[in-house]
C-alpha cells in the first residue's frame, strides 16, 4: 500500500471538535446562521506532517485508517457528514484530495460507502498535479494504486461507472493502473474495467 494506516495525534482534537458540534447543534432548534462556528467555512483544519497539507476533520478521520471497524468513529463520521455534507467534496489546499481519496487508500469500505451515499459524484474529483497520491488522480486511481480490495474497486465503480473513463495526470487509464499494481489479478481486473467502458453499461 502507498498510504500507511497510522493513528494521528490530531484525531484526539478532531473527536473533541465533533463532540462540541453535537452539543452546539443540540442546543439550537434552528439552522445556524452563516457566521456560526458550526458552519464548514469556519471549521478547524489540521496540518498533517505526512501529506504536508491542511486537512478537515473528515479528512483526518479518513486519513487515520482506524475507522472501518470502530462503530463509535463510524457514528461520528456519519454525524459529521449529515451535518456538513459539503465536506465530502472538499479538497485539500495543496494536493486537492477529497476525504474519499484517503478512505479508499486505507481500504475503509464503511467510510467510503458513507461518503458515496452522501455524494457519489465525489468519485469523479481529481487531485491536483501535486497530489499526495499522484498527478490528478481520482479515488478509483488511488484505490488501484494502493492495491485496495476488489470490493473497494467494485464499490467505487458501482457508485459512478463513468469514473472508469477518467485518466490520471500522466494519461494512464484505470486498466493500465490495474495491470501495473495488481500482479496476480491485474489482467482480470483490467479486462473487467474494460468491459465497463462499453456504451451499453455507461
Amino acid at each position: 500500500m502507498i498510504f500507511a494506516r497510522t493513528q494521528q495525534a490530531p484525531l484526539r482534537d478532531v473527536n473533541f471538535q465533533i463532540q462540541q458540534q453535537k452539543r452546539v447543534n443540540n442546543n439550537n432548534t434552528c439552522n445556524p446562521p452563516p457566521s456560526s462556528p458550526t458552519t464548514s467555512g469556519t471549521m478547524k483544519r489540521y496540518h498533517d506532517h505526512v501529506t504536508q497539507d491542511s486537512l478537515s476533520a473528515l479528512h483526518y478521520f479518513c486519513r487515520s485508517g482506524n475507522c472501518g471497524n470502530n462503530t463509535t468513529l463510524q457514528r461520528d463520521i456519519k454525524t459529521l457528514i449529515d451535518r456538513h455534507p459539503e465536506l465530502v467534496s472538499q479538497r485539500t489546499p495543496n494536493g486537492g484530495e477529497t476525504p474519499l481519496h484517503f478512505a479508499v487508500a486505507v481500504d475503509d469500505i464503511a467510510t467510503t460507502k458513507l461518503i458515496l451515499e452522501c455524494n457519489p459524484s465525489t468519485t469523479m474529483i481529481k487531485s491536483n498535479q501535486r497530489g499526495y497520491f499522484g498527478n490528478q488522480m481520482t479515488a478509483l486511481h488511488v484505490a488501484i494504486a494502493s492495491r485496495s480490495s476488489l470490493e473497494m474497486i467494485e464499490t467505487l465503480v458501482r457508485a459512478s461507472p463513468k469514473s472508469v473513463k477518467i485518466r490520471d495526470g500522466h494519461g494512464r487509464s484505470v486498466q493500465e493502473l490495474a495491470l501495473k499494481y495488481y500482479s496476480d489479478d491485474g489482467y482480470t481486473l483490467s479486462m473487467c474495467l474494460e468491459k465497463l467502458l462499453s456504451k451499453s453499461y455507461l
